[in-house]
């Protein structure tokens, strides 16, 4: 098992390094909680409550400001990571007078939330970074009000398995089998590959991604494909990710 401090240590280096995803589009549909255009960024989770305050549709959010953003617009925002260096947001909270509040600890244990307490969550690309996916999704059914939503973002499987080497010089060939983790390389591997200071990443199927919400209790209710922008030479070839909008059924 894979340790909070080893994961926030690493999500703190990609911080000062600046790593960010995309912008997608998450939904068609203009009156959704979070309107039509939000960002991929490294927080674990953004779970907000008093919604029905929120203007429709949002401003349009870009590169790991949901919290602030979102608090601004009136709503109650909890921000929830495993850095500590990812919670700063409270800095803003702090100057601006924001009802936000962060929380450091692993997504998939939200023990210290009552059932029933958020509206929407965010959840961004981090399943990669969670060693089982599956507690993730039933807390997070957990602590959704009934008819509240979660919009998640997650890695197409693929991404993880190709030779990386070749994947530098725009080839790409499947090196690895499922199911992988980073903890199947060798520290050289990890060393050339990523870095020293990089968190562990594990792959996870579409049936543990979709399927998990589908057995946690979600209805699955929207999805987007999406790339890297065009930064990256996959992007000729196929869109590495997907964007999801699920329902906590009302009772």
């Amino acid at each position: 098992m894979i340790s909070i401090s080893a994961h926030g240590t690493g999500w703190s280096s990609q911080v000062i390094f600046g790593r960010s995803l995309s912008v997608v589009k998450l939904s068609q549909e203009r009156e959704t909680a979070i309107g039509s255009w939000c960002s991929l960024h490294h927080y674990l989770y953004v779970m907000v409550s008093n919604t029905d305050r929120l203007p429709r549709p949002l401003p349009r959010i870009r590169r790991g400001q949901q919290g602030p953003i979102l608090a601004a617009v009136g709503a109650n925002v909890t921000v929830f990571d495993a850095s500590e260096r990812q919670l700063q947001d409270h800095m803003v909270a702090d100057r601006d007078d924001l009802a936000l509040e962060t929380i450091q600890g692993d997504m998939a244990n939200l023990s210290c939330f009552d059932d029933s307490v958020f509206d929407f969550i965010f959840h961004s690309c981090s399943n990669c970074f969670a060693e089982d996916i599956k507690p993730v999704w039933r807390e997070a059914y957990r602590v959704l009000r009934p008819g509240g939503s979660i919009v998640s973002g997650i890695v197409k499987p693929f991404y993880g398995l190709f030779d990386l080497d070749l994947e530098k010089q725009g080839t790409f060939q499947l090196k690895f089998s499922m199911p992988h983790s980073d903890l199947m390389l060798s520290d050289e591997e990890r060393e050339n590959w990523f870095g020293s200071d990089t968190p562990i990443e594990f792959v996870h199927s579409l049936g543990d991604q979709l399927g998990g919400q589908l057995d946690a209790g979600f209805l699955i209710a929207g999805l987007y494909e999406d790339d890297w922008g065009g930064s990256e030479p996959i992007d000729q070839f196929i869109k590495s990710f997907v964007a999801v909008r699920a329902i906590k059924p009302a009772v």
